[in-house]
């Protein structure tokens, strides 16, 4: 038997086709393929996560990086994304029409005839309806005129999306080291699960 073989049986036994009883805290009616799939569902969420964390503040924070370098910190210095060299990128544009997203919430949108939107929004809201029953539908997406609208962040609103979207820590050698260190605790944990489930199987019995 060659060693590949070995270790795929050991890997198999130990870990996949074990039983886990005789555990006096914990009825588990399973074998431990349930826990190998759980513990590698977790770790590639947290690889996903980590990815999708890079990827905003790499490539979507462009678009808050570039407003503060033109310090657009109020309406007068608003641009448009013609001005910072986005107007292509239809992922921004998809972001920024997404009322709900991160980076929508950080910033304010001026039309060409000097409307904030968000604030003229929040005032259509406070004004009484001519039928109290309705209640007028929320969408999450705007349609935004990009070649005329521009945008700038609030005074109050630029320490939080400095801190939300500074470009330190998102390096691609963050994704490999993130992917090492999840492929890492993933062999570590369903190498040693059925330790751990003992242990903490022997642990409660010390407080029983």
């Amino acid at each position: 038997m060659s060693l590949y073989q070995e270790l795929y049986t050991y890997f198999m036994d130990r870990c996949v086709n074990v039983r886990l009883t005789g555990y006096r805290f914990f009825k588990i009616d399973t074998t431990g393929e349930f826990f190998v799939i759980l513990i590698l569902g977790i770790f590639l969420g947290i690889f996903l996560a980590s990815l999708a964390v890079i990827y905003q503040k790499r490539y979507l924070g462009r678009f808050i990086t570039r407003l503060q370098q033109k310090s657009a910190f109020s309406e007068e210095n608003a641009q448009s994304l013609a001005d910072l060299g986005l107007a292509r990128s239809l992922l921004i544009r998809h972001n920024l029409q997404s009322q709900g997203s991160v980076m929508r919430k950080l910033i304010r949108l001026v039309t060409p005839e000097k409307a904030d939107v968000p604030e003229a929004a929040e005032k259509c809201e406070g004004e009484p309806s001519a039928e109290k029953k309705k209640k007028p539908r929320v969408s999450l997406r705007e349609t935004i005129d990009f070649e005329s609208t521009r945008f700038y962040i609030p005074e109050e609103l630029r320490y939080r999306a400095e801190f939300r979207f500074r470009r330190r820590g998102s390096t691609p050698l963050l994704i490999l080291f993130s992917f090492l260190l999840c492929a890492a605790l993933s062999v570590i944990f369903i190498l040693f699960y059925p330790d751990l489930i003992r242990l903490a199987d022997n642990t409660l019995g010390l407080f029983m």
